[in-house]
C-alpha cells in the first residue's frame, strides 16, 4: 500500500496551483484584449481559454472550500500517488496552456487559429487530469485513527 496524505493538504495544494496556473493565462488575454489584439474575435479567444481553465479550476476551489467549512474531511486521507499524477498532469496541461498563448505572438498562424490547433492536445490532457481529479476527489477514505 503506498503512503497517504491527507485530503484537506493536498486539496490546498491543487487549488494553489490551479490558481498560479491560470492567472497568467488570464492576466495576459486580458491585457491583450485591452491593446485589441483579437480584434472582433475577442470573445473567441475569451472563449477558449475560460473553457479550458474555468471547469477544473471551479471544481477545485469548490471542493477545497467545502472542505475547509465542513468538519468531515479532518481525517480524510489520499493515495500520494493518486495525488502526484493528479499534480503532475495538471501541471503539464497548465504549461500547455500558458505556452499556447504565450507563443501565439510567434507563430505564423492567426492568433486564434493557433489556439484551435492545439485543441486536440488540450483534450486529451483535459480528459487525464479530469480521470485523476475524479478519482482523487471519489476515493479518499477516513483514515484510521491509531
Amino acid at each position: 500500500m503506498s503512503a497517504e496524505r491527507t485530503l484537506l493538504d493536498c486539496q490546498r495544494k491543487l487549488c494553489l496551483l490551479w490558481m498560479g496556473g491560470c492567472l497568467p493565462p488570464i492576466a495576459l488575454m486580458s491585457v491583450q484584449s485591452l491593446n485589441n489584439y483579437y480584434g472582433p474575435r475577442d470573445q473567441d479567444a475569451w472563449g477558449w481559454l475560460l473553457s479550458a481553465t474555468m471547469p477544473t479550476l471551479s471544481l477545485i476551489v469548490g471542493s477545497y472550500v467545502a472542505s475547509v467549512t465542513g468538519s468531515s474531511t479532518a481525517n480524510k486521507s489520499v493515495d500520494s500517488l493518486v495525488f502526484f499524477l493528479s499534480i503532475l498532469f495538471s501541471a503539464v496541461y497548465l504549461l500547455v496552456v500558458n505556452c499556447i498563448l504565450l507563443y501565439s505572438p510567434f507563430s505564423k498562424l492567426n492568433p486564434l487559429d493557433a489556439m484551435h490547433h492545439m485543441n486536440f492536445l488540450l483534450g486529451a490532457l483535459q480528459g487525464i487530469v479530469g480521470t485523476c481529479l475524479g478519482v482523487f476527489f471519489t476515493k479518499s477514505h477516513v483514515r484510521s485513527r491509531k
